[in-house]
């Protein structure tokens, strides 16, 4: 990430972004080692973070005012994770909001002012600690692992496109129908079913391909990152180790037709650290009564294991490649 910041921000704020990103480094390493005090720490290094992140991605304001974009909501009585929701605030009095302008950047959609994000929609919507989660409430399976992406190519028509391949068993273990995957996935507009025998794949396997291919006029790879990037909106992910993998594995999230806040992967997390870091901030005494309850298992292990996730995907944004931490040999 100093690589990036070096090469890509301009001389006039490349000293403001690098003082940015090591002031991450330090709350980041400060944060390893306390329960208790870890939310707060790992949330100021994300906000840091995302300050250097926007210097890379060329936003050219004044960020030493900006503000977090975010402040916490309590929907209903009590102390545990049901009773809150996290909302999006815009900048005010010229300040920028950190959070709104990072999505931006990104190519998210810019959340609207005031909107209100439930912290029990956001939660499901973490891939680790998610069978916590399930075992917390009794609901049931939202990921499906992918198995294969494949990108496919029609030398001929100068065409590319996607398909995604997922267990059968896996949805016979958790009676998710291929129709519920597809529109629950967010995939119907985009993706249609069609035989795995068709493409030589492994027949236990479903294929998931895309409707509309991407066409190209020079060489295919001038066009993949077209190719891959509008899938960030659709598919979430986690580092491994596993190099067979290119050190990530993709899951398609299942949201019910009832719940309304689906997120970006990254806009989820960043509402997650948000909201632990806040509720460590002004009510440790609710964060000890949260990590004692019926979340107190997916608590934990959000906050011990999540941070390093989404600081790898971070990293991967700022420096416009897949960042990993390799396997031990």
């Amino acid at each position: 990430m100093q690589g990036a910041v070096i090469t890509q921000v301009s001389a006039a704020q490349r000293a403001e972004a690098l003082a940015f990103l090591e002031q991450a480094q330090d709350f980041y390493q400060s944060a390893s080692d306390r329960l208790a005090t870890k939310p707060l720490l790992t949330y100021y290094a994300f906000l840091n973070l995302g300050k250097a992140l926007l210097r890379v991605l060329g936003y050219p304001g004044d960020l030493e005012m900006a503000v977090h974009g975010l402040a916490e909501e309590r929907v209903t009585p009590g102390a545990d994770l049901d009773n809150f929701a996290v909302v999006a605030k815009k900048g005010y009095g010229g300040r920028l909001s950190v959070y709104s302008e990072v999505l931006d950047r990104l190519g998210f959609a810019r959340p609207a002012h005031n909107h209100s994000y439930p912290i029990t929609e956001l939660v499901p919507q973490v891939v680790v600690g998610h069978r916590l989660w399930r075992e917390a409430t009794g609901r049931t399976e939202r990921f499906v692992g992918i198995e294969k992406i494949q990108m496919v190519q029609d030398s001929g028509a100068k065409e590319l496109w996607l398909r995604l391949y997922v267990q059968r068993g896996d949805l016979d273990r958790y009676s998710i129908t291929h129709k519920r995957l597809i529109e629950e996935g967010g995939l119907a507009d985009e993706f249609r079913e069609v035989d795995t025998a068709l493409t030589g794949e492994n027949g236990d396997w479903m294929c998931l391909e895309q409707k509309a291919a991407l066409a190209y006029t020079g060489r295919p790879t001038d066009v993949l990152l077209d190719l891959v990037e509008p899938m960030k909106h659709k598919l979430w992910r986690i580092i491994t180790t596993m190099p067979e993998r290119g050190y990530r594995k993709y899951y398609i999230h299942l949201t019910p037709p009832a719940e309304q806040n689906r997120l970006p992967q990254i806009a989820s997390l960043w509402c997650l650290i948000f909201y632990f870091g806040s509720v460590v901030r002004y009510r440790p005494q609710d964060f000890d009564a949260m990590t004692a309850g019926k979340y107190g298992a997916f608590v934990s292990e959000f906050i011990g294991a999540q941070s390093e996730q989404l600081l790898y995907m971070m990293a991967s944004e700022m420096c416009r490649r897949e960042v990993a931490k390799p396997a031990v040999i």
